[in-house]
């Protein structure tokens, strides 16, 4: 199993082989050291404002010789995947929030990591973090439609729908679905097969390449990444159609101040 993880910036790396530090959107910059970018062979680097880790992703896609049977998965240089939590104060956590030192990096991302998710595969098709809720609005909670218009322009969102149902007829009922749940899984994170990989990253360009050409030019730089932020969607409603067994591991992120 490989966890190949999009870096951005300096960040401390665990030391553990089956994470692989890849550098999204270097673009043939040399701020990477020697850390592989995503900007050789094949690959959409140039993209990475929009496509945020989508461009490592396709990257590994189209370069790394990922074979039909191999695991791999996808996380970021300062959130990943973990085993699940025992200590008494992290049981039954979804996301974790630590400070990104080095001990409590080794402590949550190390081998024990790899066997939880390979027991896992042993009993679904994919691994992604727990399902959490799109939003509230005035302590209610909203549907995944109604948050991402909600923070995000919602022609955008049209225009998402609409490429869809064009290229993929056999979605519209999944689609409608899909609209109207309040839990997804969010990141942009899966470990899966070779081969269920090549199937999901098929559609999702397909689809992400088609709306990035019909969406509004923005000078908004949080709102031009509007593809990485459907894909997190996107993987969901992928899931949900084609009927994927699922397991599901909790995330640690080391962001805390």
């Amino acid at each position: 199993m490989k966890l190949f993880a999009a870096f951005h910036k300096p960040f401390y790396q665990p030391p553990v082989n089956f994470i692989v530090p890849i550098w999204a959107g270097r673009n043939g910059r040399d701020i990477s050291g020697q850390m592989k970018g995503d900007d050789t062979g094949d690959h959409i680097s140039q993209l990475n404002p929009y496509f945020c880790e989508l461009t490592m992703m396709y990257w590994v896609w189209k370069n790394a010789g990922m074979q039909p049977n191999d695991v791999w998965g996808t996380s970021h240089y300062r959130r990943y995947f973990a085993a699940p939590f025992t200590g008494l104060f992290d049981r039954n956590k979804k996301i974790l929030h630590k400070k990104p030192t080095e001990g409590n990096i080794n402590l949550y991302v190390n081998e024990s990591l790899k066997t939880a998710a390979l027991q896992h595969l042993q009993h679904a098709d994919v691994i992604i973090p727990h399902l959490v809720n799109a939003s509230l609005q005035r302590k209610v909670l909203i549907t995944i439609e109604e948050q991402y218009v909600r923070d995000h322009p919602a022609e955008d969102w049209q225009i998402l729908k609409q490429v869809i149902l064009e290229k993929y007829p056999s979605y519209e009922s999944s689609l409608n679905i899909f609209c109207n749940r309040i839990q997804l899984a969010i990141a942009n994170m899966m470990i899966t097969t070779g081969a269920v990989w090549n199937d999901y990253l098929t559609w999702l360009f397909d689809i992400l390449f088609e709306v990035h050409k019909r969406l509004p030019v923005k000078t908004d730089v949080y709102q031009q990444r509007a593809p990485g932020f459907m894909a997190e969607r996107l993987m969901n409603l992928y899931i949900l159609h084609n009927g994927l067994s699922v397991q599901h591991l909790p995330i640690v992120v080391f962001d805390k101040k």
